[in-house]
Order: structure tokens, then C-alpha cells, then sequence
């Protein structure tokens, strides 16, 4: 099982303890570019299912500390599993 994967896993098993740097990781894997701003939020976008209309093409994570908060980890989860069905067909 891939370090992503396991990541991922433990995302939906407890959203609290998840850090930026795991977000990252799960992100970068699944073909997701990270844009960070100057401060505390970065945006998660897959290039295949940006559209500016549809806001659940895209996650905004804030990060306190290296903390991502738990209901941020949730809309992750959801976003990353979006991606599995439409680009990958749930595969992964």
C-alpha cells in the first residue's frame, strides 16, 4: 500500500491529527496541483475538473500550525473521492 494511500485511509478513519503536509501528499498523487496564497489557505484543484461554476472542483484548506481542521478534511476526502470516480473511474 502506497504512503499516499495509507494517508488517505487514516483521513477517513479519524479527521482530527491530519496535517498540511499529509493533505499535500494525498493531493499531489492523485494528480491535484497545490496553490498556495501568502497566507494560512491553499487551494487543491485537479486541471481535469476545474470549473470556476462548479465550487466542488476545488478545495480550500486553511492550516493552523501544520493542523488541518476537521471539517476541511472532510471536504478533502469527499474532493479527492470525486476525483477517483471521475478521472481515475475508482480504481484507486
Amino acid at each position: 500500500m502506497s504512503k499516499s494511500r495509507k494517508r488517505l485511509d487514516k483521513m477517513r478513519f479519524s479527521r482530527t491529527n491530519v496535517s498540511f503536509d499529509d493533505i499535500k501528499c494525498v493531493a499531489l498523487a492523485h494528480g491535484c496541483r497545490v496553490i498556495q496564497s501568502r497566507g494560512s489557505h491553499s487551494q487543491i484543484i485537479h486541471p481535469d475538473l476545474t470549473d470556476p461554476r462548479d465550487p466542488a472542483t476545488q478545495v480550500t484548506i486553511s492550516v493552523h500550525g501544520n493542523q488541518v481542521r476537521p471539517y476541511q478534511v472532510d471536504q478533502f476526502v469527499t474532493f479527492i473521492d470525486r476525483v477517483q470516480q471521475e478521472l481515475v473511474g475508482g480504481d484507486e
